[in-house]
């Protein structure tokens, strides 16, 4: 570019004089004045200038813009050597030659080594010849004054003077004056190239990269187009050169060059010379191009490349979505087969990318070998992303195809174990009653095949390869324990099989004198309920599968042979172990995230050099976007976590972490819960979308967004009781006291937190919300107010119900244009505990139940939108006026659960005990659409009025499915209300608040907390 910005500068200084060159060479070709450089030399070798014999005169600068022109044509070293001048003024005047003489002067260029003079020959001219004698002396230089060509001969030989001067050498003046016009032209389309070549170079010179593909080709394609039109140009130019050059070279007449006359051949020479330098700037501006455009073409395929990638990265991360939401691995070996078959086609599907993505990496292997360093280091990080990403969907898509595979052998042996199950009970209840040597040896036989049976199901190998635990970890906690719970009943059947075998082998050894062993068939225990007494033998097969727990205890049994079921204690501790390091290992991944969001996030934030950045409305807003994070890392890295350490594999101290660390749970949680609104509307608004953020990401390394990271102290807060009611089922019985007292902890933190977050959206309530203890249960539903004596239904009215320990709460939902709470619920009426009444069901609709006030005369008919919903509210209420008559005392007379009603539960437990009816168990969750109790205190059929559990031993052989969360901070009811909360999670419609948290997220935030 420099030396093309250098011939540009030397062709534009003569571009100027140019039209004034060609006006005076026509002019000078019509008049006969311009002085002939004929390329003549003299002996010493200096070369000859002759002034012609012209009357026109030319002014001071046209003469000096003559001369310099001339004196370029010759090669430069004849004009350091000087010129010999001769001036023809014979037919003009002295005047004229003393003008001539003045400008030569003044203006000649060049050195001049002696002037010869042919003086005016007129009659006046040689009169005034002495007049004018002093100024040839008083002229700069040497003048020699000849009186006739003769003369001048004398001094120069005839063959370097043209032929108008008495010399022999030919020179055609018009020839002359023709050709250097037809160079001049050719300079001057030189210079005009030259100009466009270098405004072009400067141009390519000044192209930054682009970074997108679109403007990439564009740019290529437009300066390719100009590249191609500066070649169009040097090839005419050229191409008019060589036919100029052929014109003045006459190789056809005269092939040598000793033929060509001076000044033809000083033409030739210049029209030669400049073809050459057109050349050379040619092939220079091709060197030029070629590496602009290998630039702009490694530009182009690395923006494509980029462009690819994005698209990659972008098709991986939904593949991972997909792949993370369709996590179902099916109930039945039909529904199994049936996700295989449709993750084998989405697999198909995904695998394109994945060779999509390995022929990118190539391609990119390729660019990074071809490539500079610094677009090198771009490109190789890539590379190993796509790699990663490849191999990480490929591990995810076989992943997925071992879990299909596996949940479908699962469920073959499930099938297989409960068949094996169903007819092992019918084995071992079959038996007759008298049994002889004879029957009892084809019992036997019986019996030792389907022992043999027994031995075939592989679920034990199942349940134990290291294969399938790494497996399993990807499916569910669900389908692990119902893998528990089978192998433990088939090892039940397979050691209550072993002891009838061995009482039949007895039995068939004794001799035939012996009198006959009666053998007694297993005796039922009676069930919970007397509708499951009649159980059939299908729903059996039912409970071995799902009610394991509940039924090990109340297996067949044989009367001579001392049987005794319980669960395996080496398999229990591994699954408690396995809870305990998930714990840990999840607990530890929860801190590395808080510590990397302080880290690449909250200290960025609020570093000052940072604050132009950040949008306004969040300057020294952190507490509000972050909440109180630092305050929660400080807890779970230095206390809890450390706690965990500590405790290591012990059950009982994991558990005493979370009793002990409960009020720092709340005072920290508490807080960041109910800031989550307000921060989640400031991010929706300012956070994305914002540069700051997004560079913060990136250093972070993290897969998500902001959102997805705050999200995660809501999800860990709620995930403890989950971990919690997992370890329960499987711990020690020395460590399910201490289990129960911790989730109950949890479970009650969770209940307040829930409360809390809804007092925020509540108003208008008179008193102090908290004082109604926890929520229990909400719902939206409609309204039917009327007299209790008239019962005649208003209008119905739809109201949202919260249900606390405290009473009941009638709001109405409502709408603002607030971006942080855009809903809340106004308050309209209370009913406290102490003055509830209900109704399990309405006499206007059996979906509806009635709510009222002892003290007042109004009551109302509620009716959920869902029958569900009506089941927990019947549920709830009873617990809770249950639990209220329960502290009153047993001696105060207890309030009659409905108004149309007189009788107490009180009146109705004290006749079930004159009665003297045996209890065994007793559960006051589960309560029918009508009021009674599915399952009751004996197998005889009772009252439909609720029966409340008084004593400790009712409560603690409440079913594991009771759903029940009903929790407070008392520490001597810790046991019995999480015995009564193992099996299930929280109630989903007392817990909307922290779920409205965690639904507020996108679904790709919600990938970083699995």
């Amino acid at each position: 570019v420099m030396w093309i910005d250098s011939l540009f500068i030397a062709f534009r200084k003569f571009l100027s004089s140019v039209v004034r060159v060609f006006t005076l060479l026509l002019f000078a070709l019509f008049d006969q004045l311009l002085p002939n450089k004929n390329g003549a030399r003299t002996k010493d070798g200096y070369p000859v200038l002759t002034f012609p014999d012209s009357r026109s005169q030319l002014t001071f600068e046209e003469f000096h813009l003559l001369v310099s022109y001339l004196l370029q044509v010759p090669p430069l070293e004849e004009v350091h050597k000087g010129y010999v001048i001769v001036i023809d003024k014979r037919m003009d005047k002295w005047s004229a030659v003393r003008t001539l003489f003045f400008h030569l002067a003044n203006s000649f260029p060049g050195p001049v080594r002696v002037i010869f003079l042919l003086k005016p020959e007129g009659v006046l001219q040689r009169a005034l010849e002495v007049g004018y004698r002093g100024i040839t002396e008083n002229c700069k230089y040497k003048v020699v004054v000849c009186q006739s060509s003769l003369e001048l001969r004398h001094y120069i030989g005839p063959d370097c003077l043209t032929m108008d001067v008495g010399g022999v050498l030919k020179y055609n003046h018009l020839e002359w004056v023709q050709h250097r016009m037809d160079i001049e032209r050719m300079k001057s389309s030189a210079a005009v190239i030259a100009q466009s070549l270098s405004e072009f170079g400067r141009c390519l010179k000044e192209t930054e990269l682009p970074n997108d593909v679109e403007t990439t080709a564009r740019i290529l394609e437009i300066q390719t187009a100009e590249r191609d039109a500066i070649k169009e140009d040097f090839r005419i130019s050229i191409r008019k050169g060589l036919s100029l050059l052929r014109h003045v070279r006459q190789l056809d007449v005269k092939p040598e060059h000793e033929q060509l006359s001076p000044t033809r051949l000083h033409n030739v020479t210049a029209i030669e010379r400049m073809l050459i330098q057109l050349e050379e700037t040619e092939r220079s501006f091709d060197t030029f191009w070629a590496r602009h455009e290998k630039r702009l073409t490694q530009c182009l395929q690395l923006r494509r490349f980029e462009e690819s990638f994005r698209k990659l990265q972008s098709s991986f991360a939904k593949h991972m979505i997909y792949l993370e939401e369709h996590r179902e691995v099916g109930d039945g070996v039909v529904k199994a087969e049936q996700l295989a078959q449709t993750h084998a086609d989405y697999a198909k599907h995904a695998m394109e990318d994945v060779q999509v993505a390995r022929a990118l990496r190539d391609t990119g292997q390729e660019l990074i070998s071809t490539q500079d360093v610094e677009l090198a280091g771009s490109l190789l990080p890539k590379c190993d992303e796509l790699a990663r990403m490849a191999d990480a969907l490929t591990g995810a898509l076989d992943r997925r195809s071992q879990v299909l595979t596996l949940s479908k052998d699962m469920h073959e042996q499930i099938v297989a174990a409960n068949k094996w199950c169903k007819r092992g009970v019918d084995l071992l209840t079959a038996v007759p009653l008298d049994v002889s040597p004879t029957s009892a040896a084809v019992a036997l036989t019986n019996m030792d095949d389907f022992i043999a049976d027994g031995q075939c199901l592989k679920l034990d190998a199942l349940s134990q390869s290291p294969t399938m635990n790494n497996l399993i970890l990807l499916t569910t906690t669900e389908t692990s324990t119902l893998l528990a719970q089978v192998a433990e009943r088939i090892d039940d059947i397979r050691r209550m099989s072993a002891a009838r075998r061995d009482a039949l082998q007895k039995l068939a050894g004794r001799e035939n004198r012996k009198p006959p062993v009666q053998v007694v068939s297993p005796e039922k225990l009676q069930r919970r309920s007397s509708n499951s007494s009649n159980a059939s033998p299908a729903k059996r097969q039912i409970e071995v599968l799902h009610e394991f727990h509940s039924q090990t205890s109340e297996g067949p049994s044989c009367e001579g042979t001392d049987i005794i079921v319980e669960t395996p204690t080496a398999e229990r501790s591994s699954i408690a172990n396995f809870v305990i390091a998930e714990l840990v290992n999840t607990e530890q991944t929860y801190v590395r995230e808080l510590q990397s969001i302080i880290d690449y996030y909250v200290k960025p934030f609020e570093a000052p050099e940072n604050s132009t950045l950040i949008p306004s409305p969040l300057r020294d807003r952190s507490d509000i976007v972050f909440g109180n994070l630092r305050e929660l890392l400080e807890f779970h890295d230095h206390f809890l976590l450390a706690d965990f350490l500590r405790a290591a594999d012990s059950v009982i101290d994991i558990c005493h972490c979370f009793v002990s660390h409960r009020n720092r749970f709340l005072q920290l949680y508490h807080p960041y819960c109910q800031n989550k609104p307000l921060s989640e509307a400031l991010r929706r608004e300012h956070v994305d979308g914002c540069k700051f953020f997004a560079e913060c990401q990136k250093r972070a390394g993290h897969p998500l967004p902001l959102s997805a990271y705050l999200l995660k102290p809501v999800q860990r807060i709620t995930k403890y009781q989950l971990l919690l009611k997992e370890l329960h089922r499987h711990c020690a019985e020395e460590a399910r006291h201490d289990v129960e007292a911790a989730l109950s902890s949890m479970l009650d933190l969770l209940a307040q937190l829930n409360s809390a977050m809804h007092q925020l959206h509540i108003s208008g309530f008179a008193g102090d919300l908290t004082l109604l203890g926890p929520l229990r249960l909400q719902t939206e539903c409609d309204i039917f107010a009327f007299k209790k004596k008239a019962r005649r239904l208003n209008k119905a009215q739809r109201r949202h119900l919260f249900l606390f320990d405290g009473g009941v709460l009638f709001c109405k939902k409502r709408t603002q244009p607030v971006p942080y709470a855009p809903e809340y619920y106004e308050h309209k009426l209370c009913i406290p505990t102490c003055s509830l009444g209900f109704a399990d069901s309405s006499k206007t609709s059996p979906s509806r139940f009635e709510i009222w006030d002892e003290t007042k005369s109004e009551a109302y008919a509620v009716q959920p939108l869902d029958e569900s919903s009506k089941v927990r509210w019947i549920q709830r209420l009873h617990r809770i006026t249950g639990e209220f008559l329960s502290e009153r005392g047993s001696h105060r007379a207890q309030r009659p659960q409905s108004w149309a009603s007189t009788v107490s539960n009180e009146s109705t437990a004290s006749a079930r005990s004159s009665s003297g009816e045996t209890t065994t168990s007793a559960d006051s969750s589960l309560i029918d659409p009508n009021g009674n109790q599915s399952l009751v205190c004996s197998s005889s059929p009772v009252s439909s009025l609720p029966i409340v559990p008084s004593s400790e031993k009712c409560m603690e052989a409440r079913q594991p499915s009771d759903c029940d969360n009903n929790l407070t901070p008392s520490a001597d009811v810790h046991k019995s209300r999480a015995a009564s909360s193992i099996e299930e999670p929280l109630d989903a419609s007392a817990t909307p608040p922290l779920n409205a948290i965690v639904e507020s997220a996108s679904q790709s935030e919600l990938l970083a907390a699995i």
